[in-house]
């Protein structure tokens, strides 16, 4: 019985784990996605100093 509940342990904390890096991946992705649209922005107002 021991098993079963160190096993079901393990597998509670690896998913927690998971979980703690895919938070911490989306708000890296969410800084990248804030550049990406001020670098878009910039894009575009140059863009329309040339025309």
């Amino acid at each position: 019985m021991d098993f079963v509940k160190d096993h079901m342990s393990e597998k509670m904390n690896l998913f927690q784990s998971f979980d703690d890096k895919i938070a911490a991946h989306k708000g890296v992705l969410k800084s990248r996605a804030e550049m990406l649209d001020e670098a878009r922005a910039g894009l575009i107002a140059n863009g329309k100093a040339l025309a």
